[in-house]
C-alpha cells in the first residue's frame, strides 16, 4: 500500500532534500501522499509515499508518530487489526485513526518484536525509537511486501524498491559477480544487483543503532510453527473451507475499491466463487485473454461469466501496443534479470484506470498443493532415492502428464526413473554453457549455503518438495513480479491463500490430501465442490499466467535489433555482446522468435543498468 525509506547517517546529518529525493523514487508505490520524518540530531531521517486504502483521511497519512517517541512508516497491512485494536483498548490504548498503522505502532510498544508473530498480514515497516536512537525494521513471513537496505560504516539506508538506490546521495556500485548469473533463481540469496544493498529475507527482523550495531533476527520458521491436526479429510476439508472464506473476509477490509484477478483456473475462481456465493458480494474481475492462441483461457472465462453474476472487465492482450519506452519501464521496474511480466502490468494498469487501489489474487496454491509440473519432474526424478513417498511413481507420472503442456512433457520423466548422476551432470554441463554468453565468469563460483535452507526435512517427500518450493524456488520470484507489477500501477495484491494459518496448515497434513485419487489440489478441488462449477473445478492442465514472449519478439523485433546494436550492448563488461548480436540477428532473419526467449536475460539486464 505504500512505499517507505529511511536513512541513518553514523558521522553525519542527513537534509529533508536528499531525504525527499530518496523517497520519491517510490512514488508510483504511494501516490497520494508523502510524508518525513527528520530527528532533531539530523542524523535519521523516514519517508512514506502512501497509497490511501484503509482510512482515508489526511490524519492516517505516514510517518505516524506514539508519544513523540516511535515513528513508523509502513508498507503493506495487518488484516486482524480490529481484532488487535479491541486487545488494545482493553489495555488502555487510545486511538486517533482507524487506520492498521496505528495498531501496527501501538503493538510494537506494548509487545515489543513479539508484535510480529500477532500480526496475520502483509508487511514491510521501519519504527524508529528517538530514545534509543535505534530502528527496527521487519518483514513479513513469506516475503510477500519488499524491504531492501545499504550497510556501510557511513551509512544505513532502507527502501521498498532496489532502484531506490540509486536516488540516494551516495556512490552505490554494480554488483557485476551478482549480474553475472543473470538470474532471479540460480542461488536465490538476499544479494542485489547493486553492492551492499540487500534483501532482508521474509520473516526477520533487522535493528540497527548509532554505534553500528546491527541484528538481524530470524522471528518466523514455518516448519517450526506446524501444528497437531486431524488426518480425516473431511475434518481437513471443513477447517480448510472455514480458513479460506475468513481469510477473504479479513483481506476485504478496505476503505478503497477492489476488484479481483481471474485467468479461469482453480485457485483464482475458488476465490470469487467463495466471495460471490457464500459472502454474496457481486466482483469486479479482471482477465487478461491471448485470443486464439494455446495460452487462451477464453473458454473457462466465459464459464464464470455465465455462472457468476460479476463485472467482468476483458483485456485483450494483443490490443496493448509496446514501445521501447514501454518496454524499457517495465524491465527497469521489475528488477528482474529472468522475467517480463507484461501480462500482469496490463492487467493492474486497467484495474487502476478503473479506480481499483486492491487486487484479490490467488497465488499460492500451485507451491501449496502441487500445480506445477515442474514438481512432479523433481519428484519423479528423486523418487528412486526415496523410501518416503506416499504415493507410487505411476500416479506422479500420470498426474505430471496430465497438468503439462504436451509440447513440453519430457519424455525421461514418464518412461523410466532417472539415473540421478548423470542428470545432475547434464544439468551442470546447461549451467557451464549457459555461462560462454557472459565475461569474467568465476568458474570456482561455491554453491550457495541458501540451497539448504528452509527444507522441512518431514517423513514426507511430497511436503518436502512443496516446502522447498514455496520458500525458496517460484513463490518468491512470483511475489516480486507481482509486486512490482502491481505497484507500478498503485495497486496492491492481497493473496488469501498466503494467510500465514492456510500455509501452516497445509504444511502440518499429510501431502495424501493434496494428491489424492488422480487430481493434484485434491483438497481445495473439494473446498470448491458445490461452489465452483466442475468444469473449472475438476480440469487438470496448468497453463499459468504467462506473457506471450514469441509475439512480444515477433511485433517488436526492431525494438531488440536497436537494443543489438546500441554500443553499450555490444561492449558490456557483462556479457559477450557481439556473439549475442549475431544469433539473436539470426534468429530474428530465420523467424525463430521463441528461441529468442534464451537469450531475452541479456535485453533485461541492460534496461535495467542502462540508467546506472
Amino acid at each position: 500500500m505504500c512505499g517507505i525509506s529511511g536513512i541513518l547517517n553514523f558521522n553525519s546529518k542527513i537534509t529533508l532534500d536528499e531525504l525527499k529525493k530518496f523517497n520519491n523514487s517510490l512514488k508510483h508505490r504511494g501516490p497520494d501522499n508523502e510524508g518525513y520524518h527528520i530527528n532533531n540530531e539530523s542524523n535519521f531521517g523516514i519517508g512514506n509515499r502512501r497509497l490511501k486504502i484503509i482510512d482515508e483521511t489526511e490524519k492516517a497519512n505516514q510517518p505516524l508518530s506514539y508519544l513523540n517517541r516511535y515513528w513508523i512508516t509502513f508498507n503493506g497491512c495487518i488484516y486482524n487489526y480490529l481484532e488487535i485494536k479491541k486487545e488494545l483498548i482493553d489495555l488502555g490504548y487510545k486511538f486517533t485513526t482507524n487506520t492498521d498503522t496505528e495498531v501496527l505502532l501501538k503493538s510494537y510498544v506494548e509487545w515489543g518484536e513479539l508484535c510480529q508473530k500477532k500480526f496475520n498480514g502483509d508487511w514491510g515497516f521501519a519504527i524508529w525509537d528517538d530514545l534509543k536512537k535505534e530502528i527496527f525494521l521487519s518483514r513479513d513471513r513469506f516475503s510477500i511486501k519488499p524491504l531492501y537496505y545499504f550497510y556501510d560504516n557511513n551509512k544505513f539506508a532502507f527502501a521498498s524498491e532496489i532502484k531506490a538506490f540509486k536516488n540516494l546521495n551516495y556512490p552505490i556500485k554494480i554488483n557485476s559477480e551478482e549480474i553475472l548469473e543473470l538470474s532471479d533463481d540460480l542461488f536465490n540469496d538476499n544479494k542485489t544487483y547493486l553492492k551492499k544493498v540487500y534483501s532482508l529475507d521474509g520473516g526477520c527482523s533487522l535493528k540497527i543503532n548509532l554505534k553500528k550495531n546491527i541484528q538481524i533476527k530470524r522471528w518466523w520458521e514455518t516448519k517450526n510453527n506446524l501444528i497437531k491436526f486431524s488426518s480425516n479429510i473431511n475434518d481437513q476439508l471443513e477447517y480448510f473451507k472455514y480458513l479460506i472464506e475468513d481469510s477473504i473476509k479479513i483481506r476485504l477490509r478496505t476503505d478503497a475499491r477492489y476488484g479481483f484477478t481471474i485467468s479461469g483456473g482453480l485457485d483464482s475462481s475458488i476465490l470469487q466463487a467463495i466471495t460471490n456465493k457464500n459472502l454474496n458480494i457481486k466482483t469486479n474481475s479482471f482477465f487478461v485473454d491471448y485470443p486464439n492462441s494455446e495460452i487462451s483461457e477464453n473458454k473457462y472465462y466465459e464459464i464464470l461469466k455465465k455462472n457468476y453474476q460479476n463485472n467482468y472487465n476483458y483485456i485483450n492482450f494483443y490490443d496493448y501496443d509496446l514501445d521501447y519506452d514501454k518496454i524499457s519501464k517495465i524491465a527497469e521496474m521489475l528488477e528482474s534479470f529472468q522475467f517480463f511480466a507484461v501480462a500482469s502490468h496490463l492487467n493492474y494498469s486497467v484495474m487502476s484506470q478503473n479506480n481499483l487501489k486492491v487486487s484479490i489474487d490467488g497465488h499460492g496454491p500451485d507451491e501449496l498443493l502441487g500445480g506445477y509440473p515442474f514438481i512432479f519432474e523433481e519428484l519423479i526424478n528423486k523418487f528412486s532415492l526415496s523410501l518416503k513417498n506416499k504415493i507410487t511413481l505411476k500416479e506422479l507420472q500420470k498426474i505430471y502428464l496430465e497438468i503439462s503442456d504436451p509440447d513440453v512433457i519430457k519424455d525421461q520423466f514418464i518412461t523410466k526413473k532417472i539415473n540421478i548422476k548423470k542428470e545432475i551432470y547434464k544439468n551442470l554441463k546447461l549451467i557451464y554453457k549457459k555461462f560462454l554468453f557472459l565475461k569474467n565468469f568465476n568458474k570456482n563460483n561455491e554453491s550457495d549455503e541458501n540451497f539448504e535452507k528452509n527444507k522441512l526435512n518431514s517423513n514426507d517427500n511430497i511436503n518436502d518438495e512443496l516446502y522447498d518450493t514455496f520458500h525458496n524456488k517460484s513463490l518468491p520470484i512470483i511475489l516480486k513480479n507481482i509486486d512490482r507489477s502491481s505497484m507500478a500501477n498503485s495497486v496492491e495484491v492481497r493473496s488469501p491463500y498466503l494467510d500465514w494459518r492456510i500455509v501452516v496448515f497445509l504444511f502440518s497434513i499429510s501431502s495424501k490430501s493434496k494428491i489424492k485419487n488422480g487430481y493434484n489440489k485434491y483438497l481445495l478441488r473439494q473446498a470448491g465442490k458445490d461452489i465452483l462449477v466442475n468444469d473449472i473445478r475438476l480440469r487438470k492442465k496448468k497453463v499459468g499466467w504467462q506473457s506471450p514472449m514469441n509475439h512480444i519478439y515477433q511485433k517488436n523485433s526492431k525494438i531488440f535489433l536497436d537494443v543489438l546494436n546500441d554500443q553499450k550492448f555490444i561492449e558490456s563488461d557483462l556479457w559477450n555482446g557481439k556473439i549475442i548480436k549475431l544469433q539473436v540477428e539470426k534468429l530474428i532473419k530465420e523467424k525463430s522468435f521463441l528461441k529468442i526467449d534464451n537469450y531475452w536475460k541479456y535485453f533485461n539486464a541492460y534496461f535495467l543498468l542502462k540508467n546506472y
